[in-house]
Parts: structure tokens; C-alpha cells; sequence
């Protein structure tokens, strides 16, 4: 994934690529959630995509709420 593309690297990685000033998750936490367990790193890979702004939707009841927040 660290790969650059282009001549000479000028058009960067795919995160280089790809990361913008907001990222919008619209009813996917769960779907990730449920892959991987692990809030911190869901999080960890959005942050690598936003530059400033993240909005994460959550759908109740699609995931144990104490399990998501790691209570």
C-alpha cells in the first residue's frame, strides 16, 4: 500500500491519493465492527484518509454498544 504511482513517485500512495479534508462513514462501523473487533483500529485507517474531519454513523443495535466503546 506504500507503493508511489506515476513517473517518479508524483502521484504519491493510494493514502496519499485518497486522503481528504473529511471522511464520511455513513452505516458502515458495523460491517467493519463485526470484521475486525477492534474500534482503535477501525478509527486508526480513517484517520490515514482524513486530514481534519471525521463523521462515523452508527446504526443502534447492530453492535453490542459496551463492546464498541471498549467498556
Amino acid at each position: 500500500m506504500n507503493q508511489t504511482h506515476g513517473q517518479n513517485g508524483a502521484y504519491g500512495t493510494i493514502i496519499e491519493r485518497l486522503k481528504s479534508d473529511m471522511l464520511i462513514a455513513p452505516a458502515i462501523i458495523h460491517h467493519l465492527f463485526n470484521q475486525c473487533k477492534e474500534t482503535d483500529h477501525i478509527i486508526s485507517i480513517f484517520t490515514q484518509l482524513s486530514k481534519n474531519y471525521m463523521i462515523i454513523e452508527q446504526i443502534p443495535e447492530t453492535v453490542n454498544t459496551e463492546k464498541l466503546y471498549g467498556s
